[in-house]
């Protein structure tokens, strides 16, 4: 089998890819290294097994890890028409994310069909079924990989929704910024927000228990790109906005606990759910 590359390094890679697997003294399988940046491999005996244990393995880890991002990158920009650096890169990060999930959390758009690295097992294992081949690398990767091209189309475009969707959700959050940066007059200097059964209390700065009703926020704020605006927590302290807001939680990472941090900012401590009775006596 004889596997020409376009530039060296890949080569070393996928050679040193296959040494690490194999072991540099198996007598089984021997990697030479040739001229004109080709990669010359030797299967001595079960030869289907040596592809199928070692050299499909290593070519598709090889694809994965080396490969891959780029290969996002340009159907990002030749497909979904996104050139910015940035914007790919934090999309490439939020396709890396979902393809992390375990298939109970896979995103449901994703759950049917073979994970991208069940289709380059496929692809090299046919592929590679004649251990005489001489093939170009590059070509391979170009034209024998239709399936797992479309699973990376599939990952990408879940990926652009949710990167759309969190950038609606700061725009949401920016603008509920501005709007109590806007307010110049507050309610209270000081409010204490403890949760307790369930439920959100409130309580001033004197520690005496307030009930705030929320008549209405102006129309710009029920809701914006979709989101609207919680109304047991987050309404009323756009509403009341204090200066200062302590918040005693169990848990920190309550998705409610992380949207006041990231409306209100510096006002903001978060204290131990025990420290609030400390407190008060």
């Amino acid at each position: 089998m004889q596997i020409s590359f376009n530039h060296a390094s890949d080569l070393h890679d996928v050679k040193e890819l296959l040494l690490s697997l194999a072991g540099t003294s198996n007598r089984d399988l021997e990697v030479v290294t040739e001229k004109n940046n080709t990669l010359y491999i030797k299967v001595n005996r079960n030869e289907e097994y040596m592809i199928q244990t070692y050299i499909v393995p290593a070519l598709s880890k090889f694809i994965i890890k080396r490969k891959e991002p780029t290969l996002f990158r340009n159907l990002l920009s030749t497909v979904f028409f996104f050139h910015d650096e940035s914007e790919q890169q934090q999309i490439i990060q939020m396709v890396y994310s979902i393809i992390s999930e375990d298939e109970a959390n896979l995103h449901p758009q994703l759950r049917e069909g073979y994970r991208r690295e069940e289709l380059l097992t496929q692809a090299l294992t046919i592929f590679l079924s004649n251990q005489n081949i001489y093939f170009s690398f590059e070509a391979f990767l170009k034209f024998r990989l239709k399936d797992y091209y479309n699973r990376l189309l599939d990952y990408i475009e879940v990926a652009i929704d949710e990167y759309k969707l969190e950038q609606d959700y700061q725009d949401f959050i920016e603008s509920l910024r501005k709007y109590i940066g806007s307010k110049t007059r507050t309610a209270f200097s000081q409010v204490h927000v403890v949760y307790e059964n369930e439920r959100f209390l409130f309580y001033d700065e004197n520690f005496d228990h307030f009930t705030y009703q929320v008549q209405s926020l102006e129309d710009d704020f029920i809701s914006v790109k979709g989101f609207e605006v919680d109304q047991e927590l987050i309404a009323p302290l756009l509403l009341i906005c204090p200066k200062e807001i302590y918040l005693y939680v169990l848990d920190v990472d309550h998705g409610m606990i992380q949207m006041v941090m990231n409306i209100f900012q510096e006002r903001v401590k978060v204290l131990p759910h025990e420290r609030f009775y400390e407190q008060q006596h």
